[in-house]
């Protein structure tokens, strides 16, 4: 992997909201604590459509839990989520240079990794079916994709992780003596 470079703004001195950009992407990424929508309300992007993650907490699983969403105005989309889905702290919203198709594409290709990778709990209760993109739009759109997962992992939220790859591309060290043989 190369090096790669991270730009984060943190309006108003960091007050609920983190707008993420990496150096040569044209997407943009709002980290939004659920406590502080309103910060996000005037911004321009806000009205276009998104793809967009929610993060929270279970008190009955050791996972975190997830709900992957696609939005055409991300902010009433939150308020609506605020209303209706009471396990969410966190949203990360991915904007830049993305139709309505293409964002239903990510949010497609996104729940079919995070079910397969099955690192969180799904919230999601609809399972959407894959949105059929050019085959120009649907490269594009993986480029798009890979660049999201890159800055979900930065952030703190590696959903598609494969933990039993990582674990498997590790050297194995052994320590064996007496009373005791450990591997790690």
């Amino acid at each position: 992997m190369q090096d790669r470079v991270i730009h984060m703004i943190l309006p108003k001195g960091g007050s609920g909201i983190k707008i993420i950009e990496l150096a040569g992407w044209t997407g943009k990424v709002f980290l939004i604590s659920r406590t502080n929508l309103k910060d996000i309300k005037n911004r321009p992007e806000s009205s276009n459509p998104r793809v967009y993650f929610l993060f929270g907490e279970s008190g009955e699983s050791t996972k975190q839990q997830l709900y992957i969403g696609e939005s055409e105005n991300f902010f009433d989309r939150l308020i609506n989520h605020d209303s209706n889905k009471g396990f969410w702290n966190f949203a990360v919203v991915f904007v830049g240079g993305l139709d309505k198709a293409k964002v239903r594409y990510i949010e497609w290709i996104a729940s079919q990794e995070a079910h397969k990778i099955g690192r969180f709990e799904i919230k999601n209760s609809v399972s959407r079916n894959e949105n059929t993109l050019s085959e120009y739009d649907e490269i594009t759109t993986k480029d798009f994709f890979e660049n999201m997962k890159f800055i979900l992992n930065v952030l703190g939220f590696p959903i598609f992780e494969n933990v039993k790859e990582s674990i498997l591309d590790k050297n194995i060290y052994k320590l064996i003596g007496e009373n005791f043989d450990a591997k790690a």
